[in-house]
């Protein structure tokens, strides 16, 4: 248990001495402080105690809050945080040069090789059981790798505004052809239209905020370990309370790690008209199996969790000019 998260309203968070303990009614759980990174609270009417908030500040776990959309908006962590300031400095730096107009590149293409790999993944199985469904879902994926490897390298006259723009155009096409064929393909409830954020009103879209939110947090809790501002961020512009850098890193995790988990869950998604709890309950834990979940990463097979964590170290060498990032292709 290294994620907790609490969701049950009328729950109360305290302590006992090195021990989360949740309170709901008769039942009591307890979890040893040691054991966790973060702490998400995804539930309004659940009590916290200062105890608790001191221990987790000491522990260095930090506590993660959404809103009843299912939108992060609180973040505590201790005061004694792991910020390098000469880090940051060459972030800033970084980001003020053209050095990040490639970064930005590779962001926008992995993502939506990533959302490739999700129709291709989708597409597999849908050519045993509707052929017509699957070839049409391999068409789509041909578009959008078309798009990724039109993605052009900046000229001597392109500012990094004009090639922002330009990228996050190309990410636009690629996500209208992307949700268009999940919705074509009925890979997501008839109630789905279109993608909605705030204010979702259907149990696929409202699903697909709390996976985005608890995405969030482990990319948050990832970059902050090392040392990075998760507000200045590459693809993202700057925005007050907008952690852009988070933003950044998330685009090309959301395919694989939260959209194909809520397409796994269409048929219970299609029965309600809104999120219910044991939905809710049902999309954290797959998201939290895919980061416990082994892949490729430079010939070894490692967590995505710590894949995760080793992309944000190398985040922080490429502000440094010492490495080069490039967010995961998952493979289907």
């Amino acid at each position: 248990m290294k994620h907790l998260i609490v969701m049950n309203h009328g729950a109360f968070i305290g302590n006992t001495q090195e021990r989360l303990v949740i309170q709901e009614g008769d039942e009591r759980r307890e979890f040893a402080l040691n054991r966790l990174r973060t702490l998400t609270i995804a539930r309004s009417g659940v009590s916290i105690s200062g105890s608790l908030l001191l221990r987790c500040a000491m522990h260095g776990i930090r506590v993660f809050i959404l809103d009843s959309r299912h939108h992060l908006v609180v973040e505590l962590a201790g005061a004694s945080q792991h910020a390098v300031v000469q880090l940051r400095k060459k972030q800033f730096g970084y980001l003020d040069s053209r050095n990040c107009i490639d970064a930005m590149r590779r962001i926008v293409h992995a993502k939506i090789r990533n959302q490739r790999a999700v129709l291709l993944y989708f597409a597999k199985y849908m050519a045993q059981h509707e052929p017509s469904q699957g070839k049409a879902l391999q068409e789509i994926a041909g578009q959008m790798q078309a798009l990724a490897v039109t993605l052009r390298a900046p000229g001597a006259a392109d500012t990094t505004e004009v090639m922002r723009a330009e990228y996050m155009g190309y990410e636009g096409r690629a996500a209208a052809l992307y949700w268009q064929a999940l919705r074509r393909s009925e890979l997501l409830p008839p109630g789905f239209t279109g993608r909605s954020g705030r204010g979702a009103t259907d149990a696929a879209n409202q699903a697909l905020n709390l996976g985005y939110a608890i995405l969030q947090t482990f990319v948050w809790n990832a970059l902050a370990n090392a040392g990075l501002e998760v507000y200045a961020g590459i693809l993202h512009t700057d925005r007050a309370g907008k952690p852009s850098l988070v933003l950044d890193v998330m685009e090309s995790l959301r395919p694989w790690v939260v959209d194909r988990a809520i397409i796994k869950l269409r048929q219970r998604l299609g029965q309600q008209e809104q999120l219910n709890r044991d939905l809710s309950q049902a999309v954290v834990a797959s998201v939290h199996d895919t980061f416990h979940r082994k892949y490729i990463y430079r010939k070894k097979r490692l967590r995505l969790e710590t894949i995760l964590q080793r992309q944000a170290y190398r985040l922080a060498g490429e502000f440094c000019n010492q490495q080069v990032y490039k967010p995961y292709l998952f493979r289907w």
